[in-house]
């Protein structure tokens, strides 16, 4: 399926000469930063996203779910119906109590306290050890109790 997706790509050879300067490839648009229905979403399906992402001429879409890589499988699927390269990220939400009591915004210009950090460039398919198995089930169960919380 990859070679498949590259086959657009030049040789080798053609490749060290551009890189070399002889010439300057089309920049190819990126958005590393795809939410799906598996956690939060904009859209009202999966491929919703990836036509919008066509239209705008994005050549690599990146499903970046918060907790969870259950949408990997979809993700990549969709994305080799759509001809563009998928990457695979997620994204943890944290928030620190002293810096909410404060006032002090990280990276949330409305949320004092509340960190988003993604990891990215995941790999597909995506295999948790038992470990890390874990702690994603016990991120997504505390996060669930928390939204209970505040209703």
């Amino acid at each position: 399926m990859i070679k498949k997706l590259l086959s657009g790509f030049p040789p080798y050879e053609e490749s060290i000469r551009i890189m070399n300067g002889a010439r300057v490839p089309a920049f190819r648009e990126a958005n590393g930063h795809i939410h799906t229905l598996y956690s939060f979403s904009a859209f009202d399906r999966l491929e919703t996203a990836l036509y919008m992402a066509d239209e705008e001429e994005i050549a690599v879409p990146g499903i970046n779910d918060f907790l969870v890589t259950d949408g990997f499988e979809a993700f990549h699927s969709a994305c080799i119906r759509h001809n563009v390269l998928p990457l695979f990220n997620i994204e943890f939400i944290c928030l620190l109590k002293n810096e909410q009591k404060s006032g002090i915004r990280i990276n949330d210009p409305n949320n004092p306290g509340r960190v988003y950090i993604s990891g990215k460039g995941l790999d597909y398919p995506f295999r948790a050890g038992w470990q890390d198995k874990r702690r994603l089930n016990k991120i997504k169960r505390m996060s669930q109790e928390q939204v209970r919380i505040c209703r």
